[in-house]
């Protein structure tokens, strides 16, 4: 059991480290400039261990997505104590743009590194999509009807968020409570 347990923690050493890589690199280059080699270089990771854990860097980049949006899909949302879907969708904006206000001039790096491509604006919207999707599965669950089918609400929300987001980073005149009013106005 004991060896599982430190089998488990050096792949999560082995998976943050190329995390920061990746992330290091997507600081100068688009993730289509970006070689494997180069990263492994930079962290000190042999391929043959990035590939044991990657397809390819574009699976690398979806799973470093993955991880750093793991602590919104931690938030709890008490579905309970919303009166309306329309409380749930605002407090869901509410509490993504408070993380990521966290991470903003990362973001902005990324999104002007990316910007040809399109790569990380791609795969994020796949992994909120998910996220979100999961959300609505819930708030159906707790007796709440959605305005739309599942798949076109995370679809719209989605796209959405990601697409405030590069408005958000890319715009120093606009406060994140000033986005979240206007995005909470426009929800029905």
């Amino acid at each position: 059991m004991k060896k599982k347990r430190k089998t488990d923690i050096r792949t999560e050493i082995v998976l943050k480290t190329l995390y920061k890589g990746l992330e290091d690199s997507l600081r100068t280059k688009s993730i289509s400039n970006i070689f494997i080699c180069e990263i492994c270089d930079a962290v000190e990771v042999h391929r043959t261990t990035f590939y044991k854990h990657f397809k390819d860097k574009y699976d690398l980049l979806n799973n470093y997505i993955k991880y750093s949006l793991k602590p919104i899909r931690e938030i709890e949302y008490d579905i309970d104590v919303y009166s309306t879907p329309k409380d749930f969708y605002n407090t869901l904006v509410e509490k993504f743009f408070a993380y990521i206000s966290e991470y903003k001039e990362l973001i902005k790096e990324i999104l002007i590194a990316d910007e040809e491509h399109g790569d990380f604006v791609n795969a994020s919207k796949e992994v909120l999509k998910e996220l979100i999707s999961e959300k609505l599965v819930e708030v159906e669950t707790a007796g709440y009807t959605l305005s739309s089918s599942n798949g076109v609400l995370s679809a719209i929300y989605s796209g959405a968020i990601v697409s405030l987001i590069q408005y958000w980073v890319t715009n120093k005149n606009i406060s994140k409570d000033l986005l979240i009013k206007a995005v909470s106005s426009l929800i029905s």
